[in-house]
């Protein structure tokens, strides 16, 4: 690594590239939108510099309260959800006696490689309060129950969470079963002489050798649930009233009802500060439960 480092000239062939596509995709974007929420704009006009306004705006909105901890409760659901599940379905498939582990994998992923609208209208028939496959079952058994679960304040951001934890699991459950099979067998074997059982060996050997792995998968899963837009916006809209608004339908409702780009951005920036905190606060959460194996 050294030698490569003094060899100035291959280093700037193999990095120039990478840190050019990273500031054109990445940096550039978001230094314009933050100098976008300090200006008043309706992509169309000359923007008009109003400093902190569209920042107070979006503090004095009763929809960023309600944004922020419908967000929480979307990040949450999923995370428990994918990382939960996900850790299960892994520790089975790392059995040794079971038989058949790729179709298995390959059928917890298929759901992460459908398309997030079709995904999204599978489920609006399967929540459907007459015609539903839920509220049917329950109907077939006999059960005198019906829920309207897009529609009702209380369920319609659950309902929606589920169905995006749902199909993004598999997607975990790869990290996850991919970092048990790195552990080398001696760590469990010497657990095993020294009389632990498997939930003791998973407390203190398989967990604190994962959690590298695990805190990837949380940064991911709490990330995106503040960040989901697309199940959201064809489900619910945001509905009912705003029993599903989150802070993306507030950037797009900044752009495409409010016309002002430089409020849609402010919310923008508020949306990657919130991204942050989460991503350090993971981060430190995991910086003294981590061994390498």
């Amino acid at each position: 690594m050294t030698a490569f480092f003094k060899n100035k000239k291959a280093f700037l062939i193999f990095t120039l590239p990478l840190l050019l596509i990273y500031t054109i995709v990445i940096v550039y974007p978001v230094l314009q939108t933050l100098v976008m929420s300090f200006f008043e704009w309706d992509g169309l006009n000359t923007p008009t510099f109003t400093g902190l306004a569209n920042f107070q705006r979006a503090f004095e909105s009763k929809d960023l309260k309600v944004s922020f901890w419908n967000g929480v409760k979307y990040s949450l659901f999923i995370a428990i959800y994918q990382i939960g599940i996900a850790t299960i379905l892994a520790n089975l498939l790392n059995l040794k006696v079971l038989r058949g582990r790729k179709f298995f994998r390959t059928s917890f992923f298929i759901p992460v490689v459908l398309s997030i609208t079709v995904v999204s209208q599978l489920w609006l028939a399967i929540y459907h309060g007459e015609f539903g496959l839920l509220n049917t079952i329950f109907e077939s058994m006999g059960i005198e129950y019906r829920q309207y679960w897009l529609f009702e304040p209380k369920s319609a951001i659950y309902a929606v969470a589920f169905v995006d934890a749902w199909k993004g699991m598999g997607y975990h459950l790869i990290l996850i079963y991919a970092g048990l099979r790195a552990i080398p067998q001696v760590y469990f074997e010497a657990s095993a002489v020294d009389g632990a059982n498997k939930w003791q060996t998973f407390k203190n050997v398989t967990m604190p050798l994962m959690a590298q792995t695990y805190k990837i998968s949380l940064t991911l899963t709490l990330t995106w649930g503040f960040r989901a837009f697309e199940a959201i916006y064809i489900m619910t809209k945001g509905g009912p009233g705003n029993a599903s608004y989150t802070m993306p339908l507030m950037v797009y409702k900044g752009i495409f009802s409010l016309n002002n780009n430089g409020y849609a951005a402010s919310t923008a920036v508020i949306l990657l500060v919130q991204c942050l905190v989460v991503m350090f606060l993971v981060e430190q959460f995991f910086k003294s439960r981590a061994y390498d194996a």
